[in-house]
């Protein structure tokens, strides 16, 4: 999935850390622009991994809320990808449920879901 974005990758996952993206994030993904709706629980943004991401990857937003239990995946503001498990760990080797949802309604209405609670959300 990563492979297809164009442009914009928003997601939406509650533990996600500046670990992760450091890992999941490449050369490619610099030109993307990337917004995060994660937790202040999760998410340090002052170690040294949040650090370099803000220098190494300028279009990159975090922002922090609490609407989403889910995990959802937003490419290109066309599909929507949920799982089970945070991404963080499916990097660190566990399995989780990953699946695209096609059904033209439900991925609307996530799409507006995401906006509402990026719109509402805290910047860090």
């Amino acid at each position: 999935m990563k492979q297809e974005v164009a442009s914009k990758l928003t997601i939406a996952d509650p533990y996600l850390t500046p670990e992760f993206l450091r890992r999941f994030l490449d050369e490619r993904t610099k030109s993307w622009k990337i917004r995060v709706i994660t937790s202040k629980e999760h998410f340090n943004e002052t170690s040294p991994n949040a650090i370099d991401l803000k220098i190494s990857h300028p279009n990159l937003e975090v922002r922090f809320d609490s609407l989403f239990h889910d995990r959802l995946l937003c490419r290109d503001d066309e599909e929507i990808y949920t799982f089970g498990a945070s991404l963080k760990d499916t990097m660190n080797g566990r399995v989780s449920f990953f699946q695209r949802i096609y059904d033209q309604q439900q991925t609307t209405l996530c799409i507006a879901l995401l906006e509402e609670s990026w719109g509402k959300a805290k910047p860090r």
